[in-house]
């Protein structure tokens, strides 16, 4: 099948049944999800594996196509920006983290579930911040505002207390988008002040092989550098509890 460059490595296949869309804002959005990524976690993003963007019916899924890289299959069609920005997001940063993608949901894949709930409306908040130099039109914004807040999931006020009543869900091998959805909604604010706190998912690996939080939080600990190694204190303390801070040089 033929597909589009759209940057050094990612491309999109040429599929009629993505229908007919805008192909130059479409694919200005997908690399702006590069871009903003490369921002957050370094140069990283633009040397990774290939990705290639097909279609699938169903839900958005990744699978590795080897030394290849990786296929990304969306479910989407048209101009609907919101759902090409959201979906991608999820998947490439599934691509960015590199794990095994054999889709179970064991070991601390829900974890990174989350993280890739996170990505996605990270991403939402970048397409609306961008929406006037993009030229996309009021209402359209209006649309996309409206979806990234239906699927936002609730603060929990008490996370630690949340996570732990959810744990026994969670290690079951079923995808529990509720609560990802709202653990990454109380997770949000630390990622909007410090978005060099992205950096974590350069250390992930494959997620199955992880047996705790607090097991992958040392291993964290141990590869974290000054741009967010507070930042990571908080993310920590919010999920599973303290651990000494880091020094007062860190950024916050």
């Amino acid at each position: 099948m033929k597909a589009n460059r759209i940057s050094d490595n990612i491309y999109v296949a040429e599929d009629p049944k993505f229908g007919t869309y805008n192909k130059h804002i479409v694919h200005r959005l997908l690399q702006q999800v590069q871009i903003d990524f490369s921002s957050w976690i370094g140069t990283q993003a633009f040397t990774t594996s290939n990705c290639i963007i097909c279609y699938q019916d169903g839900h958005p899924e990744i699978y590795s196509m080897g030394e290849a890289g990786h296929r990304i299959c969306l479910h989407v069609k048209g101009d609907d920006l919101w759902r090409w920005v959201y979906q991608f997001a999820h998947e490439y940063c599934h691509h960015l983290i590199n794990g095994n993608t054999s889709g179970n949901v064991t070991g601390l894949m829900w974890f990174e579930e989350t993280i890739c709930d996170l990505s996605a409306i990270c991403h939402l908040d970048r397409l609306i911040a961008l929406c006037g130099v993009l030229r996309i039109d009021n209402h359209v914004k209006d649309w996309i505002v409206n979806c990234r807040n239906a699927n936002l999931g609730t603060v929990q006020s008490n996370c630690r207390e949340y996570l732990k009543q959810n744990l026994d869900k969670l290690g079951q091998p079923l995808y529990q988008r509720g609560i990802y959805s709202n653990l990454s909604t109380t997770m949000l604010p630390l990622f909007q002040k410090n978005p060099c706190l992205w950096k974590i998912i350069l250390q992930f690996g494959d997620m199955r092989r992880w047996s705790s939080l607090d097991a992958l939080f040392r291993h964290l600990r141990n590869t974290a550098d000054d741009s967010y190694s507070l930042s990571l204190y908080k993310l920590q303390n919010l999920l599973v509890g303290q651990f000494p801070a880091p020094s007062s040089g860190a950024v916050p």
